[in-house]
């Protein structure tokens, strides 16, 4: 990932440099062949100035014109041409405004680079913030520690405490791996059976019989896919594991969701761009990271406590974060669709 942010950042800095270049060595060729043009014409205009001058010395005779002199002749020569002035003031005039019209498609190209070049360094100083901010989120995962656990451990410590925090919601995960029917058959007798075993680990037979044991109802309320009816179980067990974890991951939470509104109110991105930088995120978070977002996200704040929703879950939903989640380790199927279509308040 290092070598990745490095190479880009490489790139970025040659753009402008490579900008300049053309700039500079733009303006330069067009001087030289401006001059070069001036003198060619200056040459030409003085070249038939000359040899005018010379042929009508040589070829305009009075007897020509029935004049008593050469020079009458010459001058009455000279005045059959006094019309064509006007053309020639006409044919100036033309030029005049031709150079306006080239001039102004000199200043049209002109500004086309400046607008080129200051893009691109906008686009340097945002690319150079968000791999800051990334350094950084990488940085607080690297110093993320929760009772005793630490970095990728803390997150599996957060799903864990989420699970045993209520019967019900340790319960779910397991009801979850089972058939369809098979939970029917659960429903309808509150208890397993030896087919069930064969799709269960040792440990979530041991959680779904303790959770039957203790709290009989948990089964039917999996059966319950009421967003309202789950959104108040995830509080209070958000609630309790982020208490458990001394608000451990108050810090994780915040600074991913700064990166994220960072890419997101960037002005001079394309959304194809902010998508792309999005995968770049996206590609550094682990699955424990993404279930720990997505209970985030759902978690409505409390009077003392503002949690993921809805401010988190919309980017979560803009950006797609949970794309590469692993669906067995969500604790209900319900929760999935919560991400996508429950309601989102005003933020």
């Amino acid at each position: 990932m290092q070598t990745d942010q490095n190479d880009m950042a490489s790139e970025i800095k040659q753009r402008p440099r490579a900008l300049q270049s053309n700039a500079k060595n733009r303006p330069v060729g067009r001087i030289f062949i401006d001059i070069v043009i001036f003198i060619s014409i200056a040459f030409v205009i003085l070249f038939i100035w000359k040899e005018g001058w010379v042929w009508i010395d040589s070829n305009i005779k009075s007897a020509d014109l029935k004049l008593q002199t050469d020079e009458g002749a010459r001058g009455t020569f000279g005045d059959k041409f006094g019309a064509i002035n006007a053309l020639f003031s006409g044919l100036a005039f033309a030029g005049i405004i031709a150079t306006i019209l080239l001039q102004r498609r000199e200043l049209f190209l002109q500004r086309k680079d400046l607008e080129e070049q200051n893009r691109t360094f906008r686009h340097q100083r945002f690319e150079n913030s968000f791999f800051q901010l990334l350094s950084l989120h990488s940085k607080t995962i690297s110093q993320l520690e929760v009772n005793g656990r630490l970095q990728q451990d803390a997150f599996k410590y957060f799903t864990e405490k989420l699970k045993g925090s209520s019967h019900t919601f340790a319960a779910f995960q397991p009801i979850s791996h089972l058939t369809p029917e098979q939970r029917h058959r659960i429903k309808a007798t509150n208890a397993l059976d030896a087919e069930m075993h064969s799709n269960l680990s040792a440990a979530e037979l041991n959680t779904l019989t303790s959770s039957i044991e203790k709290a009989p109802g948990c089964v039917s309320e999996y059966f319950d896919e009421s967003f309202d009816f789950h959104q108040n179980l995830i509080k209070v067990a958000y609630l309790k594991t982020h208490e458990i974890s001394n608000n451990g991951f108050s810090h994780y939470f915040r600074n991913l969701y700064h990166v994220y509104r960072f890419l997101d109110e960037a002005e001079n991105l394309t959304n194809d761009e902010k998508k792309k930088y999005s995968r770049i995120i996206r590609a550094q978070l682990s699955n424990e990271e993404l279930l720990a977002t997505l209970y985030n996200c759902l978690a409505p704040k409390t009077a003392h406590q503002e949690f993921g929703f809805p401010k988190m879950l919309r980017l979560v939903r803009d950006y797609d974060i949970l794309q590469n989640i692993d669906h067995r380790s969500v604790l209900h199927p319900i929760h999935l669709r919560m991400i996508k279509e429950i309601k989102l308040e005003a933020a």
